[in-house]
Protein backbone atom coordinates (compact mmCIF):
# COMPACT_ATOMS: atom_id res chain seq x y z
CA UNK A 1 0.00 0.00 0.00
CA UNK A 2 1.65 3.46 -0.50
CA UNK A 3 1.36 6.40 1.32
CA UNK A 4 -1.23 9.03 0.18
CA UNK A 5 1.50 11.63 -0.34
CA UNK A 6 2.88 9.24 -3.41
CA UNK A 7 -0.61 8.67 -4.64
CA UNK A 8 -0.70 9.63 -8.03
CA UNK A 9 -3.45 11.26 -10.34
CA UNK A 10 -3.92 9.17 -13.47
CA UNK A 11 -6.58 9.55 -15.78
CA UNK A 12 -8.58 12.86 -15.28
CA UNK A 13 -11.32 12.60 -18.29
CA UNK A 14 -11.90 9.35 -20.93
CA UNK A 15 -14.16 9.44 -23.64
CA UNK A 16 -14.67 7.13 -26.82
CA UNK A 17 -15.69 6.61 -30.27
CA UNK A 18 -16.89 3.29 -32.12
CA UNK A 19 -13.11 2.23 -32.55
CA UNK A 20 -10.71 3.56 -29.72
CA UNK A 21 -11.39 4.68 -25.57
CA UNK A 22 -9.75 7.97 -25.32
CA UNK A 23 -7.94 8.62 -21.86
CA UNK A 24 -6.70 12.16 -21.25
CA UNK A 25 -3.39 11.25 -18.72
CA UNK A 26 -2.10 13.18 -15.38
CA UNK A 27 0.15 11.30 -13.85
CA UNK A 28 1.39 13.66 -11.38
CA UNK A 29 1.59 13.41 -7.59
CA UNK A 30 -2.25 14.12 -6.17
CA UNK A 31 -1.26 16.96 -3.96
CA UNK A 32 1.23 18.66 -6.73
CA UNK A 33 0.50 21.69 -8.02
CA UNK A 34 -1.27 21.29 -11.68
CA UNK A 35 -2.80 17.46 -11.33
CA UNK A 36 -6.46 18.42 -12.34
CA UNK A 37 -4.95 18.61 -16.40
CA UNK A 38 -2.95 16.76 -18.29
CA UNK A 39 -1.17 16.77 -21.82
CA UNK A 40 -0.93 13.19 -22.81
CA UNK A 41 -3.72 11.15 -24.74
CA UNK A 42 -3.86 7.69 -24.30
CA UNK A 43 -5.37 5.59 -26.90
CA UNK A 44 -6.91 1.73 -26.56
CA UNK A 45 -8.64 -0.08 -28.22
CA UNK A 46 -11.75 -1.93 -26.84
CA UNK A 47 -10.22 -4.95 -26.26
CA UNK A 48 -7.72 -2.40 -23.95
CA UNK A 49 -4.52 -2.81 -25.80
CA UNK A 50 -2.72 0.47 -25.55
CA UNK A 51 -2.54 1.67 -29.33
CA UNK A 52 -0.51 4.91 -28.75
CA UNK A 53 0.19 8.38 -26.74
CA UNK A 54 -0.13 11.64 -28.07
CA UNK A 55 1.38 14.53 -26.45
CA UNK A 56 -0.20 17.78 -27.05
CA UNK A 57 1.05 21.22 -26.28
CA UNK A 58 -1.99 22.55 -24.52
CA UNK A 59 -3.02 21.26 -20.77
CA UNK A 60 -6.57 20.18 -20.63
CA UNK A 61 -8.70 19.42 -18.21
CA UNK A 62 -11.57 17.77 -20.06
CA UNK A 63 -11.82 15.94 -23.39
CA UNK A 64 -14.42 14.50 -25.31
CA UNK A 65 -14.90 12.89 -29.28
CA UNK A 66 -16.70 11.79 -32.57
CA UNK A 67 -15.74 9.84 -35.73
CA UNK A 68 -13.33 12.50 -36.76
CA UNK A 69 -11.98 15.08 -34.12
CA UNK A 70 -10.70 14.76 -30.43
CA UNK A 71 -12.09 18.23 -28.40
CA UNK A 72 -10.47 18.81 -25.22
CA UNK A 73 -11.48 22.21 -22.76
CA UNK A 74 -8.83 24.11 -21.50
CA UNK A 75 -8.22 26.91 -19.03
CA UNK A 76 -5.02 28.72 -19.52
CA UNK A 77 -4.16 31.35 -20.62
CA UNK A 78 -7.60 31.51 -20.68
CA UNK A 79 -10.88 29.14 -20.87
CA UNK A 80 -10.93 27.59 -24.35
CA UNK A 81 -12.30 24.52 -26.67
CA UNK A 82 -9.87 22.91 -28.79
CA UNK A 83 -9.92 20.31 -32.00
CA UNK A 84 -7.83 18.44 -32.32
CA UNK A 85 -7.76 15.75 -36.20
CA UNK A 86 -7.92 12.04 -34.83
Amino acid sequence: MSKVDDTRINYISTTSTEKYVYALYNGRKAFEPSNNVGNIIHIFDWDGNFIEAIKLEEYLFDIAADENYLYGLAFFPEFSILKYEI
